[in-house]
């Protein structure tokens, strides 16, 4: 029982499924009796997420993320201009001085390269899409697109010398 509105797990580990891996790694209540020091608790909590994590390793199936946002417009040319954006902004931070200056200068010249394509990829794919529309479906995939990527939320109400105003009166004021 506890003072929470949440109820308390009760679980037993049992170690004869999880073989010799749970049995060599255990933690008794006598090896917890025994921790002196801050360091033997780090040592216990480590050994112990080891532990868990090894029985989950085991118990538990994996499973593939198939829910994985795509972006219909990107493609592996960006990803490889992607990636040498990112090596040359590391090779900034490990360059001499002498050469500091030419290291960000083809740093900058790959970033816009890579903005600039990125942004003609979005564009094109934008157009592509709203010509693949027709004239009662139009309105319904791009409200759909909206709905995935826009978060709804309520307009607040006008403010006029510290007193928010109703929707009639917001009407009123805006017209």
């Amino acid at each position: 029982m506890t003072s929470s509105d949440h109820n308390g797990i009760c679980f037993q580990i049992g170690l004869k499924r999880l073989g010799n891996t749970g049995l060599d790694h255990s933690i008794t209540i006598a090896d917890i009796n025994e921790i002196q020091n801050i360091n033997e608790i780090d040592d216990t909590i480590a050994k112990l997420h080891n532990i868990i994590e090894t029985a989950c390793r085991k118990s538990i199936p994996r499973t593939k993320d198939t829910n994985r946002l795509s972006l219909p417009w990107w493609s592996e040319g960006l990803a490889v201009l992607k990636r040498k954006v990112a090596t040359r902004k590391r090779r900034i931070r490990c360059a001499a001085p002498l050469r500091h200056e030419k290291v960000v200068g083809e740093y900058l010249e790959v970033k816009n390269k890579y903005e600039i394509e990125a942004k003609i990829a979005q564009v094109s794919s934008w157009k592509a899409f709203c010509g693949k529309q027709n004239r009662e479906g139009m309105w319904k995939g791009i409200y759909s697109v909206i709905g995935r990527t826009v978060k709804k939320e309520d307009e607040p109400p006008l403010v006029v010398n510290d007193m928010e105003l109703d929707a009639k009166s917001s009407a009123r004021l805006m017209a």
